[in-house]
């Protein structure tokens, strides 16, 4: 029975321009299409990654467990678009709390304490 092949190419999500640059990982990737401003819907996230739909929402969650703050959008097509919230001062950093907690389906909340915050 012959064995299967494998491909030694790296993947678009791991390929480097320098020889000396570390490899880019396909968590780097995805964070990177989140920070554009435009954002980036699943079917952008799973074609840069060659992840399955689950697999990318679960980074997603992961995420947002380690205080990122994603917000979704729709786009006229209908499809949900995610995009890094950017960063605000340290002032506004709990005003921003106060947003997530007027507008749920549209940004989610970085912890746990902003989810108890916004059940209050």
């Amino acid at each position: 029975m012959a064995s299967p092949t494998t491909s030694t190419e790296p993947s678009k999500a791991t390929r480097t321009n320098s020889k000396d640059a570390k490899p880019v990982s396909k968590s780097d990737s995805v964070t990177k299409l989140l920070a554009l401003a435009k954002g980036a819907t699943v079917a952008n996230l799973t074609d840069a990654t060659g992840w399955q739909p689950h697999s990318v929402r679960a980074l997603l969650s992961g995420l947002r467990k380690k205080g990122v703050v994603l917000i979704r959008e729709a786009r006229k097509s209908g499809e949900n678009c995610y995009r890094i919230a950017a960063a605000q001062p340290k002032e506004e950093a709990g005003q921003a709390s106060a947003a997530h907690t007027l507008f749920p389906s549209t940004a989610f909340p970085a912890s746990a304490t902003d989810i108890e915050a916004a059940q209050r």
